[in-house]
This record gives C-alpha cells, structure tokens and sequence, in this order.
C-alpha cells in the first residue's frame, strides 16, 4: 500500500511538471488591414550603355518574342581610299577612275536567344549585300599596270556581292550597348560582278575572303516594324597577303520587320 501509495503521487508530479512545462501553440496574427503589399521593379532595358555600364534606362515593352527578322537596306558609297598603285598607275595613262556609287543589303535572322525587341538577344542569319568597288574606268586605252597585275585595256566596272553568315546582337563589340543599336556581324565570301575590263582589275578574278556588317542605330515605327540609319561594311582581302585588303563603306537606311 505504501509503495502504491508513493508511486501515485510520483505519477502525479510528473503529469504535473509536463503540465507546466508545455506551451500552447502561437495565436494566429491576424493581417493588418491596407497593408500595402511590395511589387517588383519593372524590368529595365539599356538605351545608351557602356562596357558593363548603362548610363539610360527604360521600361521593357511588352511586345512578345518573334523569332523572324527581315532587313533591307539601301545606301551610298562616297569614295575609296584604297588602290593607291592602281589610281597612279591609270592617272599616268590617261584613264579615269570612279569608286563612287549605290549599295544595297538584304538579311534574314532567325532568333536563337533572348528577346529580340530587348537588350539582350542573338539572332544568327543569312546577309547579301552589294557594294560599289571601281562604278568605272573610263578612257582606258592602253590599259596599265596595278598592284597585282595588269589591268586590260578598255572601260569596265567591278562590284562585289558578299555572302555572309551573321550575328545580330544588341551591342558593338560589348562596348557599346543599347536596344535601339543595329549590330551585325559576319564572315563569308565576296562574289565579283564585272563588266568589260573591270574584270581584270585588281582583285576581280574570283570570290575572296570576305567579313563585314552594319552598324547604326533604329527607332520603332510599331511594335515590329523599325526603321534607322546605318553604314553598311565590307573587308575584301583581294591578294594572298593579309594586308592586301581593301575596307569599303556606304551610308544609309535600314528597315527591319519581325515577325
């Protein structure tokens, strides 16, 4: 009775110390009325952007990801600062030479990534271009000797159609960076076109080594039709030298639809 007794009174020391040492769960907090609940910053594009810096901002359209872009191009020569041996060589014989002249561009990209009406995509795609080498020689009478070779007698003109594999992306070299930039890049083949004795002149035999692209800048006039201004670039390496190139440029307006 006395060990029965003892044992009850432990059992109910014990209950009573879990007793007191249990919690009750938290009481539930209730929301506070009007609380205002923080939203994300809208997401941002670089306009005007340096390196890894960007110096002007805006908010991110809405438009939706295409996946087709379509461009054309048309523009204007100047000049030529190229084919020095050349310009002497036909100045002594008598003969004239222009290197003036209009040039032309059309390219299809396909998007692979990003956004392409952002600031941060890749498109890979298909870029041929025309552009002016010698618009003519005339007065050419006897035909002289350029840096390759001779040039036959008579008139002629020489331009190159370039065949190039391009990427498109939102920044020059990843110095230069903005979402309205038109930056294409890209490496193939230059096609001459020829008449008369332009195709003797300097690098007029055959398709050579070609890289080039545009540069400029473009404005939206809707959410998939843009227009801006750009020069369009080649580098012809005409001998079997690296230095026996020549650099040409024209000047002018890039449309592009996505789609």
């Amino acid at each position: 009775m006395k060990w029965s007794a003892a044992a009850g009174l432990t059992m109910a020391w014990l209950s009573g110390v879990r007793g007191a040492n249990a919690q009750e769960p938290p009481a539930a907090v209730a929301p506070v009325q009007g609380a205002a609940v923080p939203t994300p910053a809208p997401a941002q594009d670089c306009v005007a952007g340096l390196l890894v810096w960007c110096f002007a901002q805006e908010a991110r359209g809405t438009t939706p990801r295409t996946k087709l872009r379509l461009e054309v191009y048309g523009g204007y020569k100047p000049g030529n600062s190229y084919y020095g041996d050349e310009i002497r060589s036909c100045t002594a014989a008598g003969c004239t030479l222009r290197f003036d002249g209009p040039s032309a561009g059309v390219d299809a990209f396909y998007n692979i990534l990003g956004n392409p009406h952002g600031d941060d995509y890749v498109d890979l795609g298909l870029s041929a271009s025309y552009m002016p080498i010698l618009r003519s020689m005339e007065n050419n009478g006897a035909g002289f000797q350029g840096s390759l070779g001779p040039v036959a007698p008579g008139d002629g003109s020489l331009a190159y159609v370039p065949l190039r594999i391009t990427l498109r992306r939102p920044n020059f070299l990843y110095v230069l960076r903005s979402k309205y930039l038109i930056s294409a890049f890209g490496v193939g083949l230059a096609f001459p076109v020829a008449s008369g004795a332009g195709g003797t002149f300097t690098g007029g035999d055959g398709p050579k080594v070609t890289l080039g692209g545009r540069l400029g800048v473009q404005l939206p006039l809707t959410d998939v039709w843009k227009v801006g201004v750009a020069t369009n670039w080649n580098v012809v390496w005409y001998g079997a030298s690296f230095e026996q190139a020549s650099f040409q440029a024209s000047y002018g307006v890039n449309l592009a639809y996505q789609l």
